[in-house]
């Protein structure tokens, strides 16, 4: 996004881009290599961020202030949680960000790893008492599926909760990665676990015994299409700026892409994964309804990631990419 321009802006990146905390350090130097270019959009939110700041009498910056400022830029801006709001990466201030409308085929199958839990808590509950009921059906669902025998009508309980879920959820985009890139976590015996770790999704994460239910998703691009091409644009390069945190902060996973190394003008997700690491491309598309053919895969995900994991990706992810990035200069 450029935020060189500001002076007092940088010199705060730099600052916490040294920090010792994760969170800290992983916004500042995310914001500092972000080479997206966006009209007037990081000036917009540079104000929002100003403006939270006065309203404490604090100046210049302070990680805390910022963090609830790029939380409320991402639910009204990104999320767009407004009744009849688009969301701002995919509208005219974010045009330049746009241009893997005119180059990606529709015809392309993409995949997106959803969180049962956040699906649940988050969306709709349905008629289900707890997420694992849902993944339960989601269970028989998909194996119906994948044995040709399943029919919506089979799974009403479902299929009220599906209609929940599309009534219920906002615009905030779709990260998502191709099918031809990130198939061959599928033929894993621990799939989901191997799935997880190339895209970063490192809150996807087991709590001491407690698993994490999670459902695959693939659909192709021809219905995000189909819904959105006469808009401003329907596929985007993913920047700081697109991130909808939760409460865990500005996102630390999430690292921008050098333009230099793009591969065909997506995103470069972090991998997790020490042994096997690969880079997976990723991208945003606006939301569309989900069907019931969308989902693919169930998986309880055992496995655990702390921050030293996410620390020592960032790090092997930069080095393997430091090359590329215009401003890595100005981590310093």
């Amino acid at each position: 996004m450029s935020f060189q321009a500001d002076s007092v802006f940088l010199a705060f990146l730099q600052t916490c881009a040294k920090d010792v905390a994760l969170r800290v350090h992983a916004a500042g130097e995310n914001f500092i290599l972000d080479e997206s270019e966006a009209w007037g959009r990081g000036d917009e939110y540079l104000k929002r961020v100003a403006a939270a700041h006065a309203a404490f009498a604090k100046t210049p910056f302070v990680y805390g202030i910022w963090a609830e400022a790029h939380k409320a830029h991402g639910e009204e801006l990104v999320a767009a949680k407004a009744p009849g709001s688009t969301s701002v990466t995919f509208d005219t201030p974010n045009a330049p960000n746009l241009t893997l409308s005119s180059t990606l085929e529709p015809n392309t199958q993409v995949l997106r790893l959803e969180s049962v839990n956040g699906l649940y808590y988050k969306v709709f509950t349905g008629d289900y008492d707890d997420p694992m009921q849902l993944y339960e059906d989601l269970r028989r669902c998909t194996a119906a599926q994948a044995s040709g025998s399943a029919r919506p009508d089979d799974f009403p309980r479902l299929q009220d909760w599906l209609d929940g879920i599309n009534r219920e959820r906002d615009q905030r985009p779709a990260w998502v990665t191709t099918y031809a890139a990130a198939s061959f976590t599928l033929g894993k015996r621990a799939w989901a676990v191997r799935l997880r770790d190339a895209l970063g999704l490192a809150h996807f994460t087991a709590v001491g015994t407690v698993q994490f239910p999670v459902v695959l998703l693939q659909y192709p691009l021809q219905r995000v299409f189909d819904a959105h091409h006469a808009g401003v644009g329907w596929a985007a390069v993913p920047t700081v700026l697109d991130d909808v945190p939760g409460t865990a902060g500005i996102n630390h996973v999430f690292f921008p892409v050098a333009r230099a190394s793009s591969a065909g003008g997506m995103g470069s997700a972090v991998d997790l994964d020490a042994a096997e690491t690969v880079t997976l491309p990723e991208f945003l598309h606006p939301r569309i309804d989900y069907r019931f053919e969308d989902f693919k895969r169930v998986a309880l995900i055992s496995a655990s990631v702390d921050d030293t994991t996410v620390a020592t990706a960032r790090t092997r992810h930069l080095a393997k990419f430091r090359a590329y990035f215009r401003h890595v200069g100005d981590l310093r």
